[in-house]
């Protein structure tokens, strides 16, 4: 059967042929955001043809995606991220991916706490680098904490001048490792050797069960010390420098078992 006026000319333009190639994705949400707040992109479909689009967006934590077209083929998305880490942005027109992914990072503000050898403190949220000029000498202690909590390591302290006389009386020890500890789950603690010299440095942790040490050396005159009590109880914690307790060593550090137990052993070294 013939249609009156067939065959009927048709004219299609380069900007009608779908081409997922020439989709555009731009925005400050392609690098970075920050926990509970919005961070935003643009995908620009102008070049493109017909198609449709759709996105997923993948990482810590599920994430609240808001989308509102603009004219002339533009789109704005926003999510909202619940958690910090990396997460994957995957964009796709007419079913294939534009441009592969992207990867952002999410931020969540961490408090910064230096306080100086007088004992003044200054506090500030953070989600980048610090910087600060401080007003007396001697020995600084930095505090890092993340949603309250001490980060592996906090406080981080320096010297302002020059250093004092070696001796361990010059070695210090800080850190939750050295209060009390959950059996079979990590403790850390931090020392501080930088402003006694160089000498020897030992370790040793003795109580009611094994316990298994680690050393890391941040070759900055300090060092991070981890530790697992496999039994719960009362451990002794000694830090010697050049075969001398430090300040305050032996440490007494309770050791709880899941329930909360604080039952108490005595001492084999390990």
């Amino acid at each position: 059967m013939d249609v009156a006026n067939s065959p009927i000319p048709l004219t299609i333009t380069q900007l009608e042929i779908t081409d997922p190639r020439r989709v555009k994705v731009f925005g400050p949400g392609l690098a970075t955001g920050r926990t509970f707040e919005m961070s935003d992109f643009v995908v620009d479909t102008r070049d493109a043809g017909y198609g449709g689009l759709t996105l997923a967006i993948e990482g810590p934590s599920t994430v609240e995606v808001q989308t509102e077209e603009m004219e002339d083929g533009f789109c704005v998305i926003s999510f909202c991220p619940t958690e910090p880490g990396a997460y994957t942005l995957s964009v796709k027109f007419a079913e294939e991916h534009v441009l592969g992914s992207y990867t952002t990072s999410a931020w969540t503000p961490s408090t910064y706490l230096p306080m100086s050898p007088s004992g003044a403190i200054e506090e500030a949220d953070v989600t980048g680098s610090v910087s600060f000029v401080p007003s007396e000498m001697g020995v600084h202690a930095v505090s890092v904490r993340y949603k309250g909590q001490q980060i592996p390591g906090s406080p981080y302290q320096y010297t302002v001048g020059p250093l004092g006389e070696e001796g361990p009386e010059n070695v210090q020890a800080w850190g939750l490792g050295l209060q009390s500890a959950e059996a079979s789950i990590p403790g850390d603690f931090s020392i501080w050797t930088r402003e006694a010299g160089a000498r020897s440095l030992s370790v040793t942790m003795e109580g009611p069960g094994q316990a298994e040490l680690t050393f890391e050396d941040r070759e900055d005159g300090s060092c991070g010390i981890s530790y697992v009590a496999l039994e719960p109880g009362d451990y002794e914690v000694s830090v010697k420098f050049d075969d001398k307790h430090i300040q305050d060593s032996p440490y007494l550090v309770p050791v709880y078992g899941p329930a909360g137990d604080d039952a108490s052993g005595s001492g084999q070294t390990k």
